[in-house]
């Protein structure tokens, strides 16, 4: 591997450790897309069950859909499987099965090249399942680094959010996620 392509990938494991779900998110349009399904989801598997993570344009009864299709084939689910108007995806790390994405109604589908989109979304579904204990399992240095940012902007949201680049909704939800109690800084004290 070369040194520029080397540095590629780790760019690429960086950024998708560091903002795991829009990165999914960006990765579950691009399937959309590239199926022509109608709609699309990843689900993390939680014990007997899953749990919805993102979701592509998908009406409620087809995601009911989704839930049916699981249950039927969860227990023989080591590899895609293709359903009638539907395609169901393992996702799966050195642990174990972590995940499921479900495209529905795909027009054409190929499974050229998807082990890699697979890999990276179940890499991304372990990323934030080590995110969702507040203050615990996350890297130590993202939530020093909204603390840093929060202190320095005098926990101005709106502040912090351009000078991270992110929007404001991203910011509370970090906050919410870190398990960071938000101050109030009176105008005057500033």
């Amino acid at each position: 591997m070369t040194d520029e392509a080397d540095r590629t990938r780790r760019a690429a494991e960086a950024l998708l450790n560091a903002q795991p779900r829009p990165q999914m998110d960006r990765v579950l349009a691009f399937l959309k897309h590239r199926s022509g399904a109608e709609g699309a989801l990843i689900a993390r598997i939680d014990g007997a069950s899953t749990v919805v993570e993102l979701v592509r344009t998908m009406r409620p009864e087809r995601i009911a859909r989704y839930d049916m299709a699981w249950r039927n084939l969860r227990e023989r689910l080591t590899g895609l499987v293709e359903g009638t108007g539907f395609v169901l995806a393992p996702l799966r790390t050195p642990r174990g099965l972590i995940g499921v994405l479900y495209l529905d109604a795909p027009k054409t589908f190929s499974d050229e090249g998807l082990a890699y989109y697979l890999f990276q979304l179940a890499q991304g579904l372990e990323v934030t399942r080590t995110e969702e204990v507040p203050g615990a399992g996350m890297p130590a240095d993202g939530r020093a680094l909204l603390l840093q940012l929060m202190e320095a902007f005098e926990w101005n949201i709106a502040r912090v959010a351009r000078a991270a680049g992110l929007t404001r909704r991203t910011i509370y939800l970090r906050l919410v996620r870190y398990g960071i109690p938000r101050r109030r800084v009176a105008k005057g004290a500033r």
